[in-house]
């Protein structure tokens, strides 16, 4: 953990350096995504999912050539429901390490690898810590009018193993985390 952090942070650092002269962007990205197990349901069918929902990031692409992009980013994803009788939550931080090949001028494809640190699962009478995990992820992004904004269809396969349950360790159970998603990318 400690030398995907350090990577991160020296890529980061050389991108906002070299920023000046070459051809470097900061980024924020936002987006919904959904899939993986379902953790918690309401009466009303609404699902609390290991995939889901809401995903922050910010980050920064350096352009390697003409072609091939390298976008490193630290996000936010979370999940929540709130009731009546209770509520219940599922957040995580991520680092993630994405290059890109431009098919076109207005198309370009991803694969890389995102790594979630302290993923969690709280609701109204318990707590459970998953172990840290890595998957692998693919993304497809496209640009319209503005330069500045991309759009991607992404899908990412993640598997999330408990830790603790309640502050006591507990036994391996794993769940599906894997989700597709749409994001926004905003360069700057």
């Amino acid at each position: 953990m400690k030398y995907l952090t350090g990577l991160f942070l020296l890529f980061i650092s050389s991108a906002s350096i070299a920023s000046d002269q070459t051809d470097a962007d900061f980024f924020v990205s936002a987006g919904l995504t959904t899939g993986g197990d379902t953790f918690a349901e309401t009466t009303m069918g609404l699902k609390l999912k290991a995939g889901g929902l809401i995903y922050l990031s910010i980050g920064s692409r350096f352009n390697v050539s003409q072609n091939i992009s390298l976008q490193g980013s630290f996000g936010y994803h979370f999940d929540a429901l709130d009731t009546e009788n209770g509520s219940a939550d599922f957040n995580r931080f991520f680092i993630e390490i994405l290059p890109f090949y431009n098919l076109s001028e207005t198309f370009r494809i991803g694969a890389g690898v995102t790594y979630l640190i302290s993923p969690e699962y709280t609701d109204s009478w318990d707590n459970i810590a998953f172990a840290d995990t890595a998957g692998p992820i693919l993304e497809l992004n496209w640009r319209g009018a503005s330069e500045k904004i991309w759009w991607g269809l992404r899908y990412s396969d993640i598997e999330f193993e408990t830790e603790t349950l309640n502050g006591y360790t507990a036994p391996p159970v794993k769940f599906s985390g894997s989700y597709i998603g749409l994001l926004a990318h905003f360069y700057f």
